[in-house]
């Protein structure tokens, strides 16, 4: 429904009388209070009322005005404030010229939806407003005119409580004095506070007055110094209100704070420090606090007549402050902090040490380094003595292992050391580890939990100890528990990696030792092992790497070896870990192909990389029939040695079988050259027929070395000689192979049995023709036969045969 010009004016007017009544009842607030009686009371109220009278006409002006008026500005305006009150709900008008055909407004620059109240006037609804909104109202056409509102939204001040003054004493002509108060929650909007301030010395009374409070909740000010009480009241006011504490009262005397204390550099040994104080008159209690400076923990309170702290730890750094007041009055204000660092102590603990031995011949020690309330101090350096080996080894701070020969019968002793001393040793034994059932492991996300037997004697300590798997030498961990602790967990702990370790119960000279291995989030293993293969007669040996660390997905429980043959066999093995070798013997002939894979607790991964080999057949004698052969040979040959032709041979043999010498590289045959002679050739055929394919055996008579005049060949005395066969070069054979040949051609060539270069060595030839020819004087004479020989004779084209000796 829209209003008209007199709807309009009597709503207006309502709104007139309210904010009227609303300056009175300000008015008569301020008035009932303490302060109406001061003097200005009635300036500050006829100065209100006139602001009311005067409120009231200017909204009656404004709201005649707002309709009739011809003016091309634009009006904004709400139904109350601004500000407001944080939460309500109001309206936000903007009245235009009645000629405006394009209006809109907008709130922090994002358009609102708005009504109409008339023709000119339109609004906009807002609930709960909860902080400053800007608002513009904008006409478009036929002309264009912004005017434009902020809208701020708080609280009235909250009554002022929780006075707290004291003044420190600084001179005697005046008292400066510090006041602190609570002024309830934040308003959000700006106002203003003051504290006024009475003061009284004796039965005189000051004038009161007002100290302004910069930051709303405390001020500072000064009395004179025969002060002896104060009365002080806080007065806060914004633009939504108004708010007055009650009085305070104050004895100064009760309120008197001496300055702070000044600390001097504190002295320490390794429990105590203490420290210098210039003493200020009249003060009567000390306080004095204490705190390590590393961590900043809460500071500890000691009450005290001087600075002396006792039961502070060795080797740390401290904060020290102190305050102090006088019989009455409050504490002053803490002194500047001081720092001091308490001297060092031989360390008084064991170290924590773990080690694994190698069959009792040489130990890994390791060991955990102190904190700073164990060491005592900075440690310096680590000994390590083997007893009944007299060695001592001297290690630098910052190592955390070292090896050691040891023995059966030795012991092995480990202490840290610092300025003022060492530690107690620890003494290492070598002791049998009796594997013991009983443990139990669980996986969660990122941990293991262990729990094993509880035993109810003789037990000393409980040592947990694990490792990734193949790393104990260089990432061994491991926690010392209590004799009553049976269960542990082992905290960051990574996925898909495979965990070894033990539990270790140790009681006098016995340690039960329960091991596992372990991984958390398994999977399969993602590839297979890389192979390599061996091949010996019809045996394989397969040896594999592991699997690289990030691909075995945990524990690897067992390795599968796949054999397949070009027969169609196949086979399948599997190896428990941590196994590296594999043999298959007695394979038969064949091609073959040979794969692996990995398994761990979640399954079988995938196969790596064939290999392929091939068996080849065995073409070898059995070792049975070898044997038989080797047996009827032996037979043979010991009939034969029996045989009285074997008798001969012996004879013969080594002579038939040197080189035979060439007759024609001989001095006697140069010689004889020169001279005819005659050399009867006696065919010597055998009875089977000749031929072709068969050598031609010739009879031959040679003269043995003897002295003869050999100006004369001719005349040479005829000697019998054996005949000798010799194989002729088929080059050289007549047509007819029945008949004796007399050769006058010392050319013809023959097989020469001679080595090259053999021909050269006269000296050589001699000595083996005197042995050829003391060789066939040996021979009986039914055996041989003699010829006469004349002619010129060339042996080029034979070889000798001793076939016929036997």
């Amino acid at each position: 429904m829209l209003l008209t010009d007199t709807s309009l004016h009597s709503w207006w007017s309502d709104v007139s009388l309210r904010a009227e009544a609303a300056l009175r009842h300000l008015a008569a607030a301020y008035k009932s209070s303490s302060f109406g009686k001061h003097t200005h009371e009635v300036r500050w109220w006829q100065h209100a009322g006139a602001m009311s009278r005067s409120a009231s006409v200017l909204t009656v002006v404004i709201l005649l005005a707002v309709p009739r008026s011809s003016s091309k500005k634009c009006v904004i305006w709400t139904e109350s404030g601004p500000p407001v009150v944080r939460g309500s709900s109001l309206s936000v008008f903007c009245h235009f010229p009645q000629n405006c055909r394009q209006k809109n407004i907008t709130s922090d620059h994002r358009r609102q939806t708005y009504g109409k109240l008339n023709e000119s006037t339109i609004l906009v609804k807002l609930v709960n407003v909860s902080e400053m909104t800007s608002f513009r109202c904008q006409c478009r056409l036929p002309y264009k005119s912004e005017c434009g509102l902020d809208l701020a939204a708080g609280y009235p001040p909250d009554r002022p409580e929780n006075m707290s003054c004291s003044y420190v004493t600084a001179n005697t002509s005046k008292k400066e004095v510090y006041c602190t108060w609570d002024r309830g929650r934040k308003t959000y909007i700006p106002g203003t506070t003051d504290l006024w301030v009475l003061s009284e010395s004796g039965l005189h009374t000051n004038e009161t007055y007002a100290v302004h409070s910069t930051t709303g909740n405390s001020a500072k000010f000064s009395v004179p110094g025969a002060a002896e009480v104060i009365s002080l009241r806080v007065q806060t006011r914004n633009k939504l209100g108004a708010a007055e504490s009650v009085i305070w009262n104050y004895t100064l005397s009760l309120i008197a704070k001496p300055p702070p204390p000044v600390l001097g550099q504190p002295h320490c040994s390794s429990r105590v420090c203490t420290a210098e104080l210039k003493q200020v008159d009249g003060t009567e209690r000390l306080q004095i606090q204490h705190r390590t400076t590393t961590n900043h923990q809460k500071w500890k309170t000691v009450n005290s007549s001087k600075v002396w702290v006792s039961s502070l730890e060795p080797n740390t750094q401290y904060d020290f402050r102190a305050r102090w007041k006088f019989r009455t009055g409050t504490w002053s204000s803490w002194s500047a902090i001081v720092s001091s660092r308490t001297e060092e102590e031989a360390p008084a603990e064991p170290l924590d040490v773990w080690w694994t031995e190698l069959r009792c011949e040489s130990l890994h020690v390791y060991w955990k380094e102190m904190n700073s309330s164990t060491a005592k101090g900075k440690v310096l350096n680590y000994i390590v003595k083997v007893t009944n080996l007299n060695f001592i080894k001297n290690i630098s701070a910052h190592e955390r292992k070292t090896s050691v020969q040891f023995c059966p019968q030795c012991q092995v002793a480990v202490s840290a050391c610092n300025s003022k001393g060492c530690s107690p040793p620890v003494m290492i034994s070598c002791l049998t580890k009796e594997p013991t059932p009983g443990l139990t492991v669980l996986t969660h996300n990122n941990s293991l939990s262990l729990t094993w037997p509880q035993y109810n004697s003789g037990i000393m300590e409980t040592v947990v100890e694990w490792y990734r798997e193949g790393h104990k030498l260089d990432e061994v961990q491991w926690v010392r528990l209590s004799r009553a602790e049976h269960q542990t967990v082992i905290t960051n702990v990574q996925p898909s990696e495979c965990y070894e370790g033990a539990v270790h119960v140790f009681s006098h000279g016995r340690v039960r030792t329960m091991a596992f291995m372990a991984a958390i989030l398994e999977t399969v293993p993602a590839v297979g092992p890389s192979v390599q293969d061996n091949i010996e007669a019809n045996t394989v040996t397969v040896t594999w790497a592991e699997i690289p660390r990030g691909q075995r997905g945990g524990c690897i429980v067992k390795y599968n070896v796949y054999l397949e043959s070009s027969l169609g066999d196949l086979w399948k093995d599997s190896i428990p870990a941590p196994g590296k070798t594999f043999t298959k013997t007695d394979l038969p002939p064949a091609t073959y192909s040979l794969w692996m894979s990995a398994s761990t607790a979640k399954g079988e991964g995938p196969a790596g990389r064939k290999i392929k080999f091939f068996i080849p057949a065995d073409n070898k004698l059995p070792i049975g029939l070898a044997c038989g052969l080797l047996f009827v040979l032996g037979l043979v040959l010991l009939m034969l040695c029996q045989s009285a032709t074997l008798q001969r041979l012996r004879a013969v043999v080594p002579y038939c079988y040197e080189a035979v010498p060439d007759p024609a590289n001989s001095r006697w045959a140069k010689e004889c050259s020169k001279e005819r002679g005659t050399i009867d050739f006696q065919l010597q055929l055998s009875e089977e027929r000749v031929t072709e394919d068969l050598p031609i055996l010739v009879a031959i008579e040679e003269l043995p070395q003897k002295t003869w005049d050999i100006t004369d060949c001719s005349k040479s005395p005829a000697l019998h000689y054996p005949l000798i066969s010799y194989i002729k070069s088929h080059s050289h054979d007549s047509e007819s192979s029945g008949h004796t040949e007399h050769s006058q051609d010392t050319t013809v060539e023959y097989i020469s049995s001679q080595p090259p270069g053999y021909q050269e060595e006269e000296e050589e030839e001699e000595e083996e023709e005197d042995d050829f020819g003391d060789m066939l004087d040996s021979f009986s004479g039914s055996f041989m036969g003699t010829q006469g020989f004349g002619g010129n004779l060339t042996l080029d084209a034979v070889k000798m045969n001793c076939s016929q000796l036997f």
